[in-house]
């Protein structure tokens, strides 16, 4: 079984919730290593490291509802994890009557560490997400295609994470060619996305999107340790940092230069207000969506 479409449409017909028996124990081999070991010959990155391809039945005792295989560009997802970033991923439909080739945003994230103060909950905020990305990354019109159901958890959020997406039906599956021409183009996808968040972190640069504020900044490195400071955690001790006293601001200069977690907690401790003049207006943090001076 050579062809990419062969691959694809045994896993569909023979996909169970056990995977016990041959055919089970070959569409576990499918998933696991041959359909991954072909798309990444298909792209030419089998021996680069930043890249990573792997894919998923679920694990004991329980066996997905949704098997998928993924392509991990490490430099935007956090090493090989597929809960932060974007990705092409193939998604089997629960009915196993087709799969979807999927440009998705990775949406654990979502859940556990985005600030969810504008939004009633995770889905409305990876949708919004979802449609401001589309429009950045300029997605094509016919690679805009809805992930209607694919059955499964709902609380995974693939319909709602997934960009663009292209479906293949059982017993209609595309050439090796243009299999190729479609994983090549949704690679693209992913290139464009990273020039676009380039010097930020994933964090920041969401919310820049959310707030349409994406542009640059003119002082990339000043830019980066905000960033920097902004995800870090305050550092826990006291000593040699700002701290309140009988409502005034007691500080020590030039103390807090190169270290992130130092200067968070002089930020904590000020309640994020100016120490020269609480009165000054304010502007939104793009990470900690707080009003700083």
């Amino acid at each position: 079984m050579r062809n990419i479409g062969d691959m694809l449409d045994y896993v569909l017909e023979h996909y169970d919730l056990s995977l016990k028996t041959d055919e089970g124990t070959k569409v576990k081999l499918l998933l696991t290593e041959l359909i991954p070991q072909k798309i990444a010959s298909m792209l030419s990155i089998e021996k680069n490291l930043n890249y990573k391809v792997y894919g998923s039945f679920g694990g004991r005792p329980k066996i997905a509802f949704i098997p998928w295989v993924v392509i991990i560009d490490k430099t935007l997802c956090d090493g090989e994890s597929a809960q932060k970033g974007i990705y092409p991923v193939l998604l089997f439909n629960e009915d196993m009557s087709e799969v979807y080739l999927s440009l998705n945003l990775g949406t654990t994230f979502f859940k556990d560490h985005v600030k969810r103060e504008k939004f009633k909950n995770p889905r409305d905020l990876i949708n919004t997400t979802k449609i401001a990305l589309q429009k950045l990354i300029e997605i094509d019109s016919k690679d805009l295609n809805e992930i209607n159901n694919l059955g499964g958890k709902k609380d995974r959020y693939y319909v709602e994470g997934n960009i663009a997406s292209i479906s293949y039906k059982k017993n209609q599956m595309p050439s090796d060619e243009a299999f190729k021409q479609d994983l090549i183009r949704m690679m693209d996808y992913v290139r464009e996305y990273k020039k676009l968040k380039e010097y930020h972190v994933f964090e920041v640069f969401i919310n820049k999107v959310l707030n349409n504020t994406i542009n640059l900044p003119s002082d990339v490195q000043d830019a980066l340790y905000q960033e920097k400071v902004d995800i870090s955690v305050p550092e826990d001790q006291d000593d040699d940092l700002p701290v309140k006293k009988n409502g005034k601001m007691k500080t020590k200069s030039n103390r807090y230069i190169g270290n992130p977690k130092v200067t968070k907690r002089a930020l904590v401790n000020a309640d994020y207000l100016c120490e020269y003049d609480a009165s000054h207006l304010t502007f939104v943090n793009d990470t900690t969506w707080k009003e700083l001076c």
